[in-house]
């Protein structure tokens, strides 16, 4: 799932930064196309940037990760 996460996100920013570029250098202007998808690259960069300091800090239990809530050592190594 995160693979094909990863491949859609990876097409769709080439289609955006493309087209971003595409059209600024259609008349020319092959600095200015790449100045701006630089830009248009940065917005979303900072904006995750941001985003990541509201992830948790730390992971759950190994025990709740896979529906296992049960206190026992011996049954949490059956597992």
């Amino acid at each position: 799932m995160l693979s094909a996460a990863q491949a859609v996100g990876g097409s769709i920013g080439v289609a955006v930064f493309g087209s971003v570029f595409f059209a600024q250098a259609k008349t020319g202007a092959f600095t200015g196309g790449f100045q701006r998808a630089l830009i248009v690259q940065a917005c979303p960069l900072v904006a995750f940037l941001a985003i990541t300091f509201l992830l948790p800090k730390r992971g759950r239990p190994e025990d709740e990760q896979h529906g296992s809530v049960t206190k026992d050592p011996v049954a949490v190594q059956k597992l």
